[in-house]
């Protein structure tokens, strides 16, 4: 048994992003360094509180309560689950959550682990991406030149206005 601990506490503490492990009450028992490092908490401000008491209750977020007090009693596993959230030191954050409640047997205990990726960068490229997009369809759709986009095989993908208007059909067509 000491080996299997060993192995999980490894890979535990190897996981680049945080990850948090709490009771059936929602007390903090572990977090990996990470959490540390992301969070900007120590220890003793994180082992054995309330999750949403940690940081001055900068975890009392809205979304986190309804995944670990509605969500997760009915189902033992969740993944892929968005909280955004104001954090007081680290600002806006968009954390990708994934959660498993795990049930020990031997022990009797209730244990539910959540490991999570800071997503904001990526959401914020893709908010980049959409405007970048719509602005690049405004000048084209405005332009009186045909402009056309077409894929690998030939076949179009893209007609402008100006196209639609010259040759009378659009794109479906």
């Amino acid at each position: 048994m000491n080996n299997a601990l060993e192995y999980a506490e490894s890979i535990f503490e190897t996981v680049r992003g945080p990850m948090i492990v709490l009771d059936s009450e929602l007390k903090v028992l572990r977090v990996n360094r990470n959490f540390y490092n992301t969070f900007r908490v120590l220890p003793e401000e994180t082992i054995g509180h309330f999750i949403y008491d940690l940081g001055n209750r900068q975890w009392d977020i809205p979304r986190l309560r309804v995944l670990l007090e509605e969500i997760l009693p009915q189902k033992t596993v969740l993944n892929d689950y968005e909280v955004e959230h104001d954090f007081t030191i680290i600002g806006r954050k968009t954390i990708l959550l994934n959660a498993r409640q795990i049930f020990r047997k031997e022990t009797g205990s209730h244990r539910i682990l959540l490991a999570m990726e800071d997503i904001t960068e990526r959401k914020q490229a893709e908010e980049n991406l959409i405007k970048s997009e719509a602005l690049y369809h405004s000048l084209v759709d405005t332009s009186q030149d045909l402009i056309w986009q077409c894929d690998a095989e030939g076949r179009y993908t893209y007609l402008n206005l100006a196209w639609e208007q010259v040759f009378g059909y659009d794109l479906d067509e």
